[in-house]
């Protein structure tokens, strides 16, 4: 995790350049890309300069640079994310691209570099792998001016640029890579003249290229061979390509279909619209004499208003009133009445209990079973009995069982004993150290040990801070703090105090201070901590010491650290 805030997902290399990473923006929910070296790296203070000429050009073909970073132990850039094909892989997937493509796309570039020459900034590293075909189709640079402080490069590269550009034009025809700048790509050929190498031209290489861009790619290229001065900017490089390409809206839909991304500015020539029938058009007569009809008839022929106009309907009945209840019987008899021939029961008597307002005929009682009440007595007195015997056959053998005197003072003994056993407290006087064994040295933060037994939950005791966290994944399997009892004691529970939940802790009581993890032994518990905790030790453990072992710590700003506020022994003295 990166500043709190960039979460490292994929390395996706590790080189000499520094490491690059796929990582995630936690606070806006996107992914990004981050160049990370050293610090004390030289390319550093070069890095930071380029990153800040980068983010200051407007441009919506770069990659943007989103943040930048030293922190004393790295140095780090954040740029945009983009998900696409570049164009190294996308010559590598299709062969030499249709020239007017080929065009297009290093027009777009070109585009790019003409805004940002204008501001004095370079790519200085322009090469097909960091050119991107987005999934939207649109061309978008990578590394700009980061790419080259990476390799170690100056920043005034403009004109490297320009042949780089030409290169990629070169590139997109044959396949072959012409600049000055490194690529993985495969060379384009070249061909001795006397004592220079002239690169051959991609009419050479390949048929069916225009005049216009072998032309142009020559007399970059192999300018002191060409016929002409030819372009020396980015800027006459784009006006000869936006001359050749012409207006987007031309390409043929048969090249837009075929293009495995989307060709921008295309627009697909419209279908020819149906002619409309006769049948779907009003007939309007101009030259037909109107002056006899009424003034608002239109010019339409077929048609005229209705002279008889009918009557609105009539309005709505409003609907009869309903009563909320049915009413009485007119003959004054009551409102429910029996079915025909229903048989009409006697009246209930007068209610003197509850059981009477039950709405439905009350059940007749069972006729009791002979015999049953006297098994039901003979049951209980039977089971009374067997009380009464197990009580008295545990109170003879409670009363016989001393060895020394048998049925005599060996109860009173044993309760005397339990009731003078004082009863478990918190244990005072404690001390505490660390407990590193795996660091060199093995100490972790010992001067504030104290602060973790002194009573007072606003001082703490706390771990390092790691970027990784603790476990078998992790630089250590755990660290924690020994509190010394000052005597042996039997230990019924512990409680501690964190600043933060979510650490994993085990206790290990022992007569003796583990000096390794492999001394440690056994837990007695085993807890994700919360803020507030009391474990208890069940069954309880007899001992000196109480480690408290930390194999997982909570996540705070800058890694993983865990604080202990205060811990305390629960317990009796042996």
């Amino acid at each position: 995790m990166l500043a709190g805030r960039y979460r490292l997902d994929d390395l996706l290399s590790e080189t000499g350049q520094g490491r690059f990473w796929r990582a995630h923006d936690q606070v806006l929910s996107r992914a990004v890309a981050i160049h990370v070296i050293d610090a004390d790296d030289e390319r550093a203070v070069g890095l930071m300069e380029a990153a800040r000429a980068s983010a200051q050009i407007v441009e919506p073909r770069l990659l943007r640079v989103l943040d930048i970073e030293n922190d004393g132990r790295i140095c780090y850039v954040v740029n945009e994310w983009g998900n696409g094909t570049s164009l190294d892989h996308l010559v590598a997937a299709e062969g030499p691209l249709p020239p007017r493509r080929a065009a297009w796309i290093v027009d777009e570039v070109a585009a790019a570099l003409v805004n940002a020459h204008d501001h004095g900034v370079a790519h200085g590293r322009l090469n097909p792998e960091n050119v991107l075909i987005d999934t939207t189709g649109s061309v978008r640079l990578i590394g700009f001016a980061v790419e080259a402080a990476l390799y170690g490069l100056g920043s005034d590269r403009i004109g490297i640029d320009v042949v780089d550009l030409v290169g990629l034009l070169h590139f997109s025809l044959t396949g072959k890579w012409a600049g000055l700048s490194e690529s993985g790509a495969p060379q384009a050929p070249r061909e001795q003249h006397g004592p220079d190498v002239r690169i051959l031209r991609p009419r050479q290489i390949r048929a069916g290229v225009p005049r216009v861009l072998d032309d142009l790619v020559d007399e970059v290229l192999n300018r002191p061979h060409g016929r002409h001065a030819g372009p020396n900017t980015a800027r006459e490089i784009h006006e000869v390509l936006s001359a050749y390409v012409g207006d987007r809206s031309g390409l043929s839909d048969e090249m837009a279909q075929t293009s495995p991304v989307p060709v921008i500015g295309h627009k697909p020539r419209p279908a020819p619209e149906p002619e409309a029938t006769v049948a779907g058009l009003p007939v309007f007569d101009d030259t037909a004499d109107t002056s006899d009809r009424p003034a608002d008839t239109s010019d339409a022929d077929w048609f005229a208003p209705r002279e008889d106009v009918p009557a609105p309907p009539p309005p709505l009945e409003p609907a009869p009133e309903r009563p909320l209840f049915a009413p009485l019987p007119a003959d004054g008899g009551p409102a429910r009445r029996a079915r025909p021939g229903a048989v009409s029961a006697a009246p209930p008597e007068p209610a003197t209990d509850s059981a009477s307002y039950w709405p439905f005929d009350a059940t007749p009682e069972e006729a009791p079973v002979p015999g049953r009440r006297w098994l039901r007595l003979a049951l209980a007195l039977a089971g009374l009995l067997l009380i009464v015997v197990a009580g008295v056959v545990i109170a003879q053998q409670l009363h016989d069982g001393g060895p020394d005197q048998p049925g005599k003072g060996t109860s009173t003994s044993s309760s005397a004993s339990a009731s003078s056993r004082p009863s478990a407290r918190p244990i005072t006087g404690t001390t505490a150290l660390d407990f590193d064994p795996f660091g060199t040295p093995p100490t972790e933060n010992s001067d504030l040990t104290p602060l973790a037994v002194d009573g007072d939950p606003t001082t703490s005791w706390r771990t390092s801070t790691y970027r990784q966290n603790l476990g078998p994944g992790g630089i250590k399997s755990g660290v924690g703090l020994i509190v010394d009892l000052r005597k042996t004691h039997r230990v019924t529970a512990v409680r501690m105090a964190f600043a933060k939940a979510g650490s994993e802790v085990s206790l290990y009581v022992a007569d003796a201070a583990p000096k390794s993890a492999a001394d440690l032994g056994k837990p007695v518990a085993t807890v994700t901590a919360q803020q507030a905790n009391q474990v208890a030790i069940d069954p309880p453990a007899t001992g000196r010491f109480v480690t408290v072992w930390l194999t997982s710590l909570p996540q705070v700003a800058g890694g993983y650290r865990a604080e202990l506020a205060e811990v305390s022994v629960i317990g009796t003295a042996v």
